[in-house]
């Protein structure tokens, strides 16, 4: 992206904007949307254009393809965009659409659904329930499933194999892996 411009689009608006130079070293050109906010147009160097949603939602970027263009037309994208906003007003998040998962944390998803299960298909049960009560409930368990991010597993990580060992720092890995699977 090497600029942001906004534009009142129209479909001879749309259609006249220009992408990138070939020897530019972005691979395209965003304008934004003048009739709704948080709506871009994306103009590519081959001369292909989509539609983009950008906006913060719990503190992070949110980015979303809408649809290429013309296949998604002006008001059908301001109608997508005005639908993820209003998810987002009910703290739903667009990507996953579901409010009953997004809003579940980490704590309650492990005593009610993961542990369950873990008991009845893993003999390491007790081992990893330890692990929990050690250290991931204190680490993530208030956390919304949604929000544990790569970085902050990754920093747990290596916390533990400071602490401790490289093989204690990858079962803590494993099982974090296994509860996101699940």
């Amino acid at each position: 992206m090497t600029s942001k411009k906004t534009r009142k689009m129209t479909i001879r608006v749309i259609e006249s904007l220009p992408g990138p130079p070939e020897n530019a070293k972005t691979s395209n050109i965003e304008y934004s949307v003048a009739q709704e906010s948080n709506l871009c147009l994306a103009v590519y160097k081959n001369g292909s254009r989509s539609w983009r949603f950008k906006q913060k939602f719990r503190g992070n970027r949110l980015f979303i393809t809408v649809g290429s263009y013309p296949l998604w037309s002006l008001d059908q994208a301001i109608e997508k965009v005005r639908t993820y906003k209003r998810m987002m007003a009910d703290d739903i998040d667009p990507r996953i659409g579901e409010k009953s998962e997004s809003n579940i944390t980490f704590e309650d998803f492990v005593q009610d659904e993961f542990l369950p299960y873990a008991k009845k298909q893993y003999k390491t049960a007790a081992n990893m329930e330890n692990m929990f009560d050690r250290r991931l409930l204190k680490e993530f368990g208030t956390y919304r499933l949604s929000e544990v991010t790569k970085r902050q597993i990754i920093l747990l990580h290596q916390r533990v194999c400071e602490e401790t060992t490289g093989s204690t720092g990858n079962r803590y890995l494993s099982l974090l892996s296994s509860v996101f699977r699940w």
